[in-house]
């Protein structure tokens, strides 16, 4: 555990960027969620990176199970927005989606549509545009281009018509 604690320490201490973001989805119905995320450049420069929003079920319905056999938590359906991004110094960048899980599958005919509202959670995950190399087998097996994550929200579907968040103020959460 020493070295996953490392690696945790590395990334507290590593430099980051002063962003916010508030993350609202609401059920739809059918499997459809409406996602809206804001993002906000608290710095004096421009942020280029990448917004990665995932759809997720809490507990797997499609049978997914691990090598014990329990079904798997957390499950990545697929994402709802996967792009990149610029944030303006000092300014906002947002994006509303509408995510329809009917015509998002596992890529075995299964359609994600049966999912429920309170087993869906949405993250999304705002990263700096710089390529760092990493190993998904370390230290030197499969190796990627990682992007450091600068920015993380979570929410649950609320249902359609619920208030919609405020832009977070700058300097603060």
């Amino acid at each position: 555990s020493s070295g996953i604690t490392n690696n945790i320490s590395a990334c507290v201490a590593r430099p980051a960027h002063d962003l916010d973001a508030e993350l609202v989805t609401h059920w739809i119905g059918n499997g459809t969620l409406n996602i809206s995320l804001v993002v906000k450049n608290n710095e004096n420069v421009d942020f280029d990176g990448y917004v990665r929003i995932y759809v997720m079920e809490k507990i797997s319905t499609l049978n997914w199970k691990d090598l014990q056999g329990k079904l798997y938590h957390h499950v990545f359906l697929d994402f709802a927005i996967n792009k990149t991004v610029h944030v303006p110094a000092n300014g906002t960048w947002q994006e509303t989606h509408v995510w329809d899980g009917n015509l998002h599958n596992d890529g075995k005919g299964h359609t994600f549509g049966n999912i429920t509202p309170d087993n869906v959670v949405v993250v999304a995950a705002v990263s700096d545009g710089t390529a760092h190399t990493a190993y998904s087998n370390p230290p030197t097996g499969n190796m990627f281009n990682a992007y450091w994550t600068d920015e993380t929200v979570m929410a649950e579907p609320g249902p359609l018509g619920a208030d919609a968040f405020t832009l977070p103020e700058a300097g603060g959460k």
